[in-house]
């Protein structure tokens, strides 16, 4: 439903330490982006991109968690 309210150019940024999440991101985005809708897909979390870690960030490494940043954008 978000792909309705986003503009074309858009960005839907979802981060998330929850593994069970991410892959069902990765799923109904992988979905949306063959069908041509959204483009983009998971980020390296540890690029320089960002300039600093959310608490929550901090929190889910410091479980020994793996961090997956999603950006895609709305065609």
């Amino acid at each position: 439903m978000i792909h309705k309210k986003l503009k074309v150019g858009g960005k839907l940024h979802i981060a998330t330490d929850v593994e069970s999440y991410a892959t069902h991101v990765r799923t109904l985005m992988d979905t949306l982006v063959e069908e041509g809708i959204f483009t983009g897909g998971e980020r390296d979390a540890k690029k320089e991109w960002r300039k600093q870690r959310t608490k929550y960030e901090e929190r889910g490494l410091g479980f020994g968690h793996t961090v997956h940043d999603f950006v895609f954008v709305k065609v």
